[in-house]
């Protein structure tokens, strides 16, 4: 997911265009984050409207999650081949149609249908926003172009907590889908003016074949049926059709693997997983979303059904943790050069530890919403701290010409996280949703005790697969670049 364009090393008309081209790439990229923060807040309106089992209404973040993760690493390929500003646009174009059909979903199955295409279009943009900017900068002033732009994304994750609460008390679920849509067509009006055309974007590098099509559609299908067992097999039971036909789904999985693995140009390279600092780096990337992004839905719902607050009092309550997190990011960019990545890791995962364990023993059905606010600004910092440094290690582990297909199989893992971090946090919380107070303050508990042990083991992973040297081949590390 590098820039390879000769252009892309300072042409003078790049060059100038770098700072309008990173405005659009920002603008686009608040769309995705603000709509990952913001949904949680509206889920328990959501429910008031169409009333059904928590399982239904987790696919609507679990569903987008899949789909966006798995159509990063086709994207990353494809925008080599037929241009990134043109898949940037239509990835846009896909988010902005898809977010006015789940404001006007007409049914909860609408929802989700909507919702994938949402994620479609997510996965687009996500997969050309890092090519974009390197490729309007030239390499001196690529790392503060690129550090600008995750910076912007991170303080996003603090604006849609607060936003969601807003809209939702004043108008209703369906306004934190609606407001993606002047954003969005404001990205569409200044992309193909501010957005210089670099690399292979006049479409002559060829496209996918049928075979990696294919590929594409199995290894998608494949996903959306592990987490559709995942997120509903609990309460539906794993011996009913529709359970047993998404079993006999993830056999997609299987041959798409296999496929890749012999492929001499796959999407999805499963053999980087070889070196230790890479896989380390990657399940580590997962392990952050899989607590950060699938904690929150269920201390909105625990403040909400428990304590009684109102939307705009749950999302404001989850600001001070996205802007907690904002900064341990910042604090890791300044810090890791000096300590060490894996103690910046590691300290960061430590505090996020701590700062679970602590809002578990906080969290019960009559306390102050400020007393369990309070320890998740301590969760929040560390996973920022935690996460920050990880693509750069995870892309630092494997040899430079590989470093495109590394960028895309970490990048892949995060939203994946998301939707596992969905879906087994439900299973944690299940029984409890609609119960009374005490029951939803349990449940909420065990939660947060269960991201409180997943924290501690990742201190244990960090510090076993980040302490090898960043260029060390590992004991495997002959992943098979011979044989492809």
């Amino acid at each position: 997911m590098t820039a390879s364009s000769p252009r892309s090393a300072g042409a003078p008309g790049i060059e100038a265009s770098g700072p309008r081209a990173l405005v659009v790439v920002v603008l686009a990229t608040a769309l995705i984050v603000i709509d990952t923060t913001i949904i949680g807040v509206g889920l328990a309106d959501l429910r008031r409207e169409y009333p059904g089992e928590l399982d239904a209404v987790q696919w609507v973040i679990v569903g987008y999650a899949v789909t966006f993760g798995a159509l990063i690493l086709p994207t990353a390929t494809l925008s080599d081949r037929l241009g990134r500003r043109r898949l940037f646009l239509a990835g846009v174009a896909a988010f902005t149609i898809a977010s006015a059909g789940c404001a006007a979903a007409w049914s909860l199955p609408a929802l989700d249908v909507f919702r994938l295409a949402q994620g479609v279009g997510a996965g687009m943009i996500f997969g050309t926003a890092v090519p974009l900017v390197a490729a309007a900068y030239s390499e001196d002033r690529r790392p503060m172009a690129l550090a600008i732009w995750a910076a912007a994304a991170g303080s996003c994750s603090a604006v849609g907590p607060f936003l969601g609460g807003v809209l939702v008390e004043l108008a209703g679920w369906r306004a934190v889908f609606a407001v993606n849509l002047p954003l969005g067509l404001l990205v569409l009006a200044l992309a193909p003016r501010w957005m210089p055309v670099v690399g292979a974007a006049a479409g002559t590098a060829g496209r996918l074949r049928a075979a990696e099509w294919a590929g594409v559609v199995a290894l998608t299908a494949g996903l959306l049926m592990v987490f559709y067992v995942l997120n509903g097999a609990p309460r539906q039971g794993w011996t009913t059709v529709t359970t047993v036909a998404a079993v006999g789904g993830v056999g997609l999985l299987l041959p798409t693997v296999l496929l890749q693995a012999r492929s001499p140009q796959p999407l999805l390279d499963l053999r980087l997983l070889r070196r230790l600092r890479f896989a380390g780096a990657a399940t580590l990337s997962f392990l952050t979303r899989f607590t950060t992004m699938g904690v929150p839905l269920f201390l909105v719902l625990y403040l909400q059904q428990a304590l009684g607050a109102s939307p705009f009092a749950a999302g404001v309550a989850l600001v001070p943790m996205f802007a907690a997190a904002f900064g341990g990011g910042l604090l890791a960019g300044r810090t890791q050069a000096r300590f060490g990545v894996a103690r910046v890791v590691g300290v960061g995962f430590a505090c996020a530890a701590i700062g679970a364990a602590v809002t578990a023993l906080m969290i019960g059905p009559s306390v102050r919403v400020a007393l369990v606010a309070a320890p998740l600004v301590l969760f929040g910092f560390g996973f920022g701290l935690a996460s920050t440094p990880l693509i750069a290690v995870a892309v630092a582990a494997v040899p430079p010409e590989r470093t495109g297909m590394a960028s895309g199989l970490a990048n892949f893992l995060i939203p994946m996280g998301t939707a596992a971090g969905t879906a087994v946090w439900g299973m944690v919380y299940a029984g409890s949703d609609g119960a009374t107070a005490p029951a939803v303050a349990a449940a909420a508990s065990r939660v947060m005790a269960g991201a409180a042990i997943v924290s501690a083991l990742a201190v244990a992973l960090t510090w076993w697969s980040l302490r090898a040297p960043a260029a060390a081949p590992d004991a495997s590390a002959a992943d098979g670049r011979g044989r492809r």
